[in-house]
C-alpha cells in the first residue's frame, strides 16, 4: 500500500509537470521543502528558461508567496503557484507545518483548484485538464496568478531504483500537444467605435496623450506610430516603453516637473486626454488628469479594469491595444501645428535644458542625478529594472529621453519593496540580456538573501543601490515636519552598507565618489561579465532640496516665458 501511494505521488507529479511543459511552461522556481518532494523531483529535469511556475512545500512557505501573488494579480503577470499540501485528514488536527491553504491568496488568484491526494480512482485525464485550465486562466484576460494546491500522503516518493522514466506517450495520445487545447482570445474594439473616436479626436483643439504601462514592445511600437500620427503632446510613463530612447516629435519628457513648476500652463482652456495603457507612476500627472481643465478623458487599455482612482474617466475602451492602434492610425488626418502644440514643445524643451543644467552643475551625487546618469549611460538594448519608492519616481521624472533605448520594468502592481532583487533576477534571466537594477537601501536590505541568486545568472546584473540610510521618500511627505517621530519611526536609519554583503555573495563592489566616478564604475560594470553592486551613498535632505531647486528654477523660466 505504501509503495502504491509513493508511485501514485510520483505519477501525478509527473503528469502535472509534463502537462505544464506541453503548455509551453518550462521554467520552475523551486522552494526547498519536504511535502513538495514529488513536484520537485518531477520538475528537476525539465526546467529551462521560461518564467512561470513557483513550487513550494506546505505551511508558511505558501503564505510567503502572498506578496508575489498580489503583485502579479495587480499588474496582470501570469504565474502558476504550485503548492504542496498535507492530506485532508491532517487539516485542523494539530499536525506540524499544516495550515488551511485553500483560498489562501483570496481574490488575488484568478483561479484556485484543490487537487485530491493521488489516487487511481480519479482519472489521469482530470489531472491533465486541470493543468490546462490553470495555464489558460493564468494567460487569460487579464493574466495573473492561479493556485494549484497539490495534496500528497506519505511516503512521498518511491525508494531509489523503483522510479522508471515516464513515457510522454502514456500521458497524452496527442504526443507533444496538451490534453485540452485552448485558443487564445483577444478582444478587438469594433470598427464603428474606432470611427466615432477618430471623428471626436479630429475636432479636438487641445489634446494630450498619456501613455501608461504597456505590456510588450509590440504595444509600445504600435502606440508610438499612433501618437506620432496624431501629433498631440505626449506624456509617456516610465513603464510605457516610450519614455527612454524616444524619438517622438511631441514627447513632453518632464511633464511631472512642468506640472509642478507651472500648473496654470495646462489650465487656460479645456483639454481632451487620450490615455492609452495602464496606471501611471506620477501622482502629479494623475492629479492633473482629475483636474477641472480636463474636458474629456478617454482611456484605452487591454484589461477590463477600472484604472480611475479619481473617478473622472468619461469613456473607457477595452481591447487589444496593438489592434486598436492599427485600426485608428490610418484614419488620422494630418493637421497643422497649433499654438497649443508649440507652447507644450517649448515648455518641454525648457524643462529638458533645466534638468540637464541642474544635473551637470550638481556638486553632490543625489538620487535624481544617479537615475539620469543611468538613463544616459546604460547599454543599448539592455534591461532596466526599477525599485519602488524613489528609484522609479526619479527615473520617471529625471531620465534623459535621448539616451539609449532599453526595456524597462518595475513592480507597480502594488508598489511594494518585497522581493525586488529576486524579481530583477527573474527579469534579467527572462530577458536574456545584461540588466541594471536601481533600488534603494531598504529594498536591498529587505531582500538581501536574493543576492545568492545573482551569481547564478547567465547575464550580468548591475545593482545600483542608492543608500540614504533609511526611507528617503518620507522626506517628501508632510510627516517630515514632525521631527520628534520622523527620524526614528519613518526614516528608520539603519547604519549599514553593502560592501560586506557583496563579498559574501561573491559580487564585484564599487562605491563611487561623485558623478564622474559613478559613470566610470557603471561603465566598468557593464563592460564586464560579472554581476556588480554599485553603492551610492547619498544624503536625504540634499535630495529633497535638489528636487525643489529644479522645480524653482523651472518655475522661474516657464512663468518668465509666459509673461
Amino acid at each position: 500500500m505504501k509503495q502504491e501511494t509513493a508511485l501514485l505521488n510520483r505519477r501525478w507529479a509527473q503528469l502535472i509537470v509534463e502537462e505544464l511543459v506541453r503548455n509551453g511552461v518550462d521554467f520552475f522556481c523551486i522552494s526547498p521543502g519536504s511535502r513538495s518532494t514529488p513536484l520537485t523531483m518531477a520538475v528537476y529535469a525539465r526546467a529551462t528558461d521560461r518564467p512561470a511556475v513557483v513550487v513550494t512545500t506546505s505551511g508558511t512557505a505558501v503564505a510567503n508567496l502572498l506578496p508575489a501573488a498580489v503583485e502579479a494579480s495587480n499588474d496582470a503577470v501570469p504565474m502558476i503557484l504550485l503548492t504542496a499540501d498535507r492530506p485532508p485528514e491532517l487539516i485542523d488536527s494539530g499536525a506540524n507545518q499544516t495550515i488551511d491553504q485553500r483560498g489562501i491568496f483570496c481574490r488575488y488568484a484568478r483561479w484556485f483548484h484543490d487537487l485530491p491526494c493521488p489516487t487511481s480512482e480519479v482519472p489521469e485525464a482530470a489531472v491533465l485538464s486541470t493543468v490546462d485550465q490553470a495555464v489558460v486562466v493564468s494567460l487569460g484576460d487579464p493574466p495573473g496568478p492561479v493556485h494549484l494546491n497539490c495534496r500528497f500522503r506519505k511516503p512521498l516518493v518511491p525508494a531509489p531504483g523503483q522510479c522508471e522514466p515516464l513515457d510522454p506517450a502514456t500521458i497524452s495520445e496527442s504526443g507533444e500537444q496538451s490534453h485540452t487545447s485552448h485558443a487564445p482570445s483577444r478582444r478587438r474594439i469594433d470598427a464603428l467605435t474606432i470611427a466615432r473616436l477618430n471623428r471626436r479626436l479630429g475636432s479636438v483643439e487641445r489634446g494630450m496623450v498619456v501613455v501608461g504601462r504597456l505590456s510588450s514592445s509590440d504595444e509600445s511600437s504600435a502606440v508610438h506610430d499612433l501618437v506620432q500620427a496624431l501629433g498631440w503632446p505626449v506624456v509617456a510613463d516610465i513603464t510605457s516603453g516610450l519614455r527612454l530612447g524616444n524619438d517622438l516629435d511631441m514627447l513632453v519628457a518632464h511633464g511631472d516637473l512642468i506640472l509642478a513648476a507651472d500648473p496654470l500652463l495646462l489650465e487656460d482652456e479645456p483639454i481632451t486626454i487620450l490615455h492609452i495603457g495602464g496606471r501611471l507612476v506620477s501622482e502629479r500627472v494623475q492629479r492633473f488628469l482629475a483636474g477641472t481643465s480636463v474636458e474629456r478623458y478617454i482611456q484605452v487599455d487591454s484589461r477590463p479594469w477600472r484604472n480611475d482612482p479619481s473617478h473622472c474617466v468619461s469613456q473607457r475602451l477595452t481591447g487589444d491595444i496593438v489592434a486598436f492602434c492599427a485600426d485608428l492610425t490610418p484614419l488620422i488626418q494630418p493637421t497643422s501645428k497649433t499654438d497649443w502644440q508649440t507652447d507644450m514643445a517649448e515648455a518641454s524643451e525648457t524643462a529638458v535644458n533645466a534638468v540637464e543644467a541642474a544635473a551637470h552643475s550638481s556638486t553632490e551625487l543625489v538620487e535624481p542625478v544617479v537615475a539620469r546618469l543611468i538613463s544616459q549611460h546604460i547599454a543599448p538594448d539592455s534591461g532596466l529594472f526599477l525599485g519602488s519608492s524613489m528609484p522609479v519616481r526619479d527615473m520617471n521624472i529625471f531620465a534623459d529621453h535621448r539616451g539609449p533605448l532599453v526595456t524597462a520594468a518595475c513592480n507597480r502592481g502594488a508598489s511594494g519593496i518585497d522581493g525586488t532583487i529576486a524579481t530583477a533576477v527573474g527579469f534579467c534571466h527572462g530577458l536574456k540580456r545584461p540588466t541594471t537594477l536601481l533600488l534603494g537601501d531598504l529594498a536591498a536590505l529587505h531582500d538581501l538573501n536574493s543576492l545568492a541568486l545573482v551569481s547564478k545568472l547567465d547575464q550580468p546584473l548591475t545593482i545600483v543601490v542608492v543608500n540614504n540610510d533609511g526611507g528617503g521618500i518620507f522626506g517628501f511627505l508632510p510627516i517630515r515636519e514632525h521631527r520628534g517621530v520622523f527620524e526614528e519611526f519613518f526614516v528608520a536609519p539603519h547604519g549599514f552598507d553593502l560592501e560586506a554583503a557583496a563579498g559574501m555573495f561573491g559580487l564585484e563592489y564599487h562605491r563611487p565618489n561623485g558623478a564622474a566616478d559613478f559613470v566610470s564604475s557603471y561603465g566598468e560594470a557593464q563592460a564586464g561579465s560579472e554581476s556588480t553592486i554599485i553603492e551610492v551613498m547619498t544624503d536625504r535632505d540634499s535630495e529633497v532640496k535638489w528636487h525643489q531647486s529644479v522645480i524653482d528654477e523651472l518655475t522661474e523660466q516657464l512663468t518668465g516665458r509666459d509673461q
